[in-house]
């Protein structure tokens, strides 16, 4: 028991002594480290490369820790042989790489913009002179149409654009191409005008002829008649419009009926024979009429 108690006693001791000497390692590592710097604790046991950086420099600097027990001056400081501190702090010494330069920009050729050729304006031709390629008289119907020309002088004139007019519009109408309309029998003057020139045509408007096709002879009420009998004789032409509606009449045999140019028939002896009317060219069918000689009177016995 007693030993167990000595042993136990010496145990203490010893984990006293422990303690104590590593309080004192503690003690000399932060004295050590308050010395030297923080930073500069890996280049002081083993010449540990410190690098420092800054926005502009990305270089690294060596920090030459001298060998304890061996002062090396650095910068011409030097090293306590006791106490290994420095007389004055370690200088360090940094290098900066040369400066990057860019190499030059180069800007690629412009292109000059297209030139636009000079317009050039054509010199003006004048005209020296107008025509109407009609003539200078033409005839029309009423109803005619007619499209109505001009030629201008020269023919490579600047400007051709010609101005028509009628002194007449309720004979002739002219349109401003030239058109022109025949309204009623008449004359008027068509003038064609240009830069100081004028052409004028005369056009003279006639009625336009309309050509019978057909007479037709109405019967009469009776086709026997007696000698010194009178009867009428009317004659429809076609068509209603014709021109020229005038109407002839005419007696197949004039000894035995006349017939007036109103186509009045008088019965002049007897016998038989034909009558017709003629307008326009145009004859219409015979009508028969027959004439009869008058019965004998006889007087009374007395």
């Amino acid at each position: 028991m007693k030993f167990l108690n000595m042993q136990f006693f010496n145990n203490k001791r010893l984990m006293y002594a422990l303690s104590g000497v590593a309080c004192l390692l503690l003690a000399l590592v932060t004295f050590v480290i308050s010395l030297i710097g923080f930073e500069n604790i890996g280049a002081f046991f083993g010449g540990v490369p410190s690098r420092t950086e800054s926005p502009e420099d990305t270089s690294t600097s060596y920090i030459s820790t001298p060998t304890v027990g061996t002062p090396t001056p650095t910068g011409g400081n030097t090293f306590d042989p006791i106490t290994q501190e420095p007389t004055v702090p370690p200088t360090l010494s940094v290098t900066t790489p040369p400066p990057t330069t860019q190499p030059p920009t180069t800007q690629p050729p412009t292109t000059p913009p297209p030139t636009t050729p000079p317009v050039t304006t054509p010199p003006t031709i004048p005209v020296t002179g107008v025509s109407i390629d009609q003539g200078t008289e033409y005839e029309l119907k009423v109803g005619d149409v007619l499209q109505l020309t001009a030629t201008v002088r020269p023919v490579n004139a600047t400007d051709k654009t010609v101005s028509w007019s009628s002194t007449d519009e309720s004979v002739v109408l002219i349109s401003s191409t030239g058109n022109a309309v025949a309204l009623k029998e008449g004359t008027a003057y068509i003038s064609a005008r240009i830069s100081g020139f004028m052409a004028q045509i005369k056009i003279t408007v006639t009625a336009r002829r309309v050509e019978v096709t057909e007479v037709i002879i109405s019967p009469p009420e009776q086709n026997t008649i007696k000698i010194g009998d009178v009867i009428k004789l009317e004659a429809t032409v076609s068509p209603s419009d014709a021109t020229d509606k005038t109407v002839t009449w005419e007696s197949g045999n004039p000894d035995i009926i006349s017939v007036s140019a109103d186509g009045t028939v008088t019965a002049l002896s007897e016998g038989e024979t034909t009558v017709t009317a003629t307008a326009g060219g145009i004859k219409s069918s015979p009508v028969t009429i027959k004439v009869e000689a008058l019965e004998p009177t006889t007087e009374p016995e007395q």
